[in-house]
């Protein structure tokens, strides 16, 4: 491979990644505030540093850089805006304001990860988002406290046709359709009346 063809393999990497980072970003959040926020995160910058040297080993032993969060994609020319696929890696320092953006409209934890996952990632994105929602009163507010009640099973009777249900059902054409079911055995019996 000469060198015409591997700057212009750069150069097209290069034009995707900026598109994909203009199109990631979310509406509210400006794509020079992720990049300054990035230039400040060890863990971020040891990333970029890692692709452009192709060196994991020099980079992880780095002071502030959390190998736990070393999990690789896309690296922009100035190394100050990273991708994993098509979604922005959100730097710590923005990670609680993008949450509040996505959260603006007290949708619920659903909702709220599933608009943050359309366009941002970061670590623990779930465990925010929960606790967010579970701290914010409003949503506490407006979300229906629906606990179901366990299950509670019935004994089974000590014989068969010693306990059983009953039931009707209605036909369209008037008539009655009575269902005996014995308790022990499940065992049932139909008639048409």
């Amino acid at each position: 491979m000469n060198a015409a063809q591997t700057t212009r393999q750069q150069k097209v990497a290069e034009e995707y990644i900026n598109y994909l980072a203009t199109t990631s970003t979310p509406k509210a959040l400006k794509t020079q505030d992720v990049k300054a926020a990035a230039r400040a995160d060890a863990t971020l910058q040891g990333e970029a540093e890692a692709v452009a040297k192709v060196n994991w080993h020099l980079v992880v032993k780095r002071r502030g850089v959390d190998l736990a969060e070393f999990r690789l994609l896309a690296v922009s020319a100035s190394g100050n805006l990273i991708l994993r696929g098509t979604h922005i890696v959100i730097p710590q320092s923005l990670q609680e304001h993008v949450i509040d953006l996505a959260h603006e409209g007290h949708q619920g934890i659903v909702k709220t990860k599933s608009l943050l996952r359309e366009k941002v990632l970061f670590p623990n994105i779930d465990k925010l988002v929960e606790n967010k929602i579970k701290s914010c009163s409003a949503c506490l507010n407006s979300t229906p406290d629906c606990k179901r009640e366990p299950l509670q099973m019935s004994r089974l009777p000590a014989a068969p046709w010693k306990e059983i249900s009953v039931d009707f059902a209605n036909l369209p054409d008037q008539e009655h359709m009575p269902l005996i079911t014995d308790n022990y055995s499940r065992y049932p019996v139909v008639e048409m009346v």
